[in-house]
């Protein structure tokens, strides 16, 4: 059996300029940020304590048969199942049936930010958490932003 990279000791750093290929993904990010790949799970962190991103691929499928908005707000909110969600702002993006919502984590987003991207039936699902003690931080504020377009650049390379 050939060893995951998690197993490997793998992680990436990617470029802005060049999607680099990770979990099946094709991403766009800042060189600053890592990434580790473990099954159906793609973890990165800005190279700052400010927070981690979650990228899961575990629901990747569930819309193909029902790829609405609707049915992936219902698989963020299984996801996460055990924390409080904030309602969910959807909205086109690109063309065709693309679709990215976006909702807050935590008592007035205090904890973060869950999205997912709904692409050709293909669900991804991310979660941005903040380092508690770094939440407040001014440094780390446009973090998030950075999160969250890591998230809307990832297109799978699997149809």
């Amino acid at each position: 059996m050939v060893p995951s990279a998690f197993e490997r000791g793998v992680s990436w750093t990617m470029n802005r300029e060049s999607p680099t290929a990770i979990a099946g993904l094709s991403i766009s990010a800042p060189a600053t940020w890592k990434f580790h790949e473990f099954e159906n799970l793609v973890l990165a962190r800005r190279d700052s304590p400010g927070g981690n991103l979650q990228l899961s691929l575990a629901y990747r499928s569930d819309c193909r048969e029902e790829p609405t908005p609707e049915r992936s707000e219902a698989c963020a909110r299984r996801w996460l199942s055990r924390r409080t969600i904030g309602e969910f702002e959807v909205r086109p993006v690109g063309s065709g049936e693309e679709w990215l919502g976006s909702a807050a984590v935590g008592s007035q987003g205090r904890e973060g930010r869950v999205w997912f991207v709904l692409r050709d039936g293909q669900l991804l699902l991310g979660l941005y958490l903040w380092a508690k003690e770094r939440r407040d931080d001014s440094r780390f504020a446009g973090e998030i932003d950075e999160a969250e377009a890591i998230v809307r650049s990832a297109r799978s390379e699997q149809r």
